[in-house]
């Protein structure tokens, strides 16, 4: 995971696909800890996440802002970031839109 400094360069993060990450990388990113890291590795030894929904669905613990967060920080579950669309259909029905 790369962050660029100021002065022109870019600051965007470097993409990390979640089904080849390995457990240094992934705790690498910013609010994974050794316990979530786990569970989704070990999902992941199931069968490779389709999708973001995917990745809700199988791993206690990873909610919209979460999945917000890690996809801002460049994770990626097939090349793709969390888009609005699935932002929109991972949120709670109570929740508040933005």
């Amino acid at each position: 995971m790369a962050w660029t400094a100021a002065g022109g360069q870019d600051l965007t993060p470097t993409p990390l696909d979640l089904n080849r990450a390995s457990r240094a990388e992934l705790e690498s990113l910013p609010g994974l800890g050794p316990s979530l890291v786990g569970r989704m590795l070990a999902a992941r030894e199931q069968a490779p996440f389709q999708d973001w929904q995917d990745l809700a669905r199988r791993v206690k613990g990873m909610g919209p802002r979460m999945m917000d967060r890690l996809s801002a920080a460049g994770l990626r579950i097939q090349g793709q970031a969390l888009g609005l669309a699935a932002q929109d259909r991972l949120r709670p029905a109570s929740s508040p839109r933005p």
